[in-house]
């Protein structure tokens, strides 16, 4: 994803030496769009192991993600929040759920979240539901298509233009 200075943030498959994590860790680093800087950006050495859907708030200055050690086939865990101004330190859980899978977090104008979610059980699909960004319950029932995943949403509205950033 882009964010509002310019930068390209992304996941990346870091390997190292731990027996546990054989097939590495995914963490986050950020690139200026012309390809120079290269520099990490958050989770290179924390836990969980894969970090993905990484969505950008253009009003709180929040990257939203989710996180996940065991990840289900469309991706899923829980979602987490990073400040943009200090990722490194500003880390915060803000859904965990032992019933099932969150994915694609989406911040909406009052400061709450679209999220899509499933229960563990494979043949269940992705729902859209409303959630509180501060206690991190899901409030209300949003989008249900059976037989259909409900994915990436995505806020229609105008957003600021981003910047451009080069070395």
């Amino acid at each position: 994803t882009v964010l509002p200075n310019g930068r390209v943030v992304f996941s990346s498959r870091q390997f190292s030496d731990e027996e546990e994590f054989p097939n590495g860790k995914l963490a986050f680093f950020a690139i200026n769009n012309d390809g120079t800087d290269l520099m990490p950006f958050y989770g290179n050495h924390e836990q969980p192991v894969n970090k993905i859907d990484i969505h950008v708030s253009g009003t709180n200055q929040g990257i939203y993600f989710i996180e996940s050690d065991n990840t289900d086939l469309l991706g899923g865990g829980n979602i987490a929040y990073l400040s943009q101004r200090r990722p490194l330190h500003s880390y915060k859980k803000i859904a965990k759920s032992s019933k099932g899978f969150y994915v694609t977090p989406c911040l909406l104008p009052d400061g709450n979240l679209l999220v899509s979610f499933r229960s563990f059980k494979e043949d269940d699909e992705y729902t859209l539901y409303y959630l509180n960004s501060v206690t991190g319950e899901r409030e209300k029932l949003v989008l249900n298509t059976p037989g259909w995943h409900n994915l990436d949403v995505q806020l229609n509205a105008s957003h600021p233009k981003v910047k451009g950033r080069s070395n």
